[in-house]
């Protein structure tokens, strides 16, 4: 539902089915806007976001949105310095709009989430 919300003309979405897919395809086309599960498999939250600013250091001033059902979700998104958080369940028109607010704000001419 999230990429069919997120889903227009402007806005290209990526989907990676775990967290080393999300590394893989970061590297290879940086996005202007990560929106991240904390609980992610393979390699979670916080797992991707280091590795992928050692192997790419301009990605700490990529924003980052964290969501999560778990109790320590909010902790774990600050911890990765997250620009915003949604607990499970969440409002995907609010999330669609914070996506939309802070790929706004990057340089690019195509946002990418």
């Amino acid at each position: 539902m999230l990429t069919v919300a997120l889903g227009e003309p402007d806005i290209e979405v990526r989907v990676a089915i775990d967290g080393a897919h999300a590394l893989r395809t970061a590297l290879v086309r940086p996005p202007d806007v990560v929106l991240v599960d904390i609980g992610l498999p393979v390699l979670d939250a916080s797992g991707f976001v280091e590795q992928w600013c050692e192997r790419a250091p301009a990605a700490r001033s990529v924003p980052l949105i964290a969501m999560s059902g778990l109790p320590y979700g909010r902790a774990v998104s600050e911890k990765i310095g997250a620009a915003a958080f949604f607990a499970k369940p969440f409002d995907i028109a609010l999330v669609a709009r914070t996506v939309r607010a802070l790929a706004a704000r990057r340089p690019h001419e195509s946002p990418s989430a």
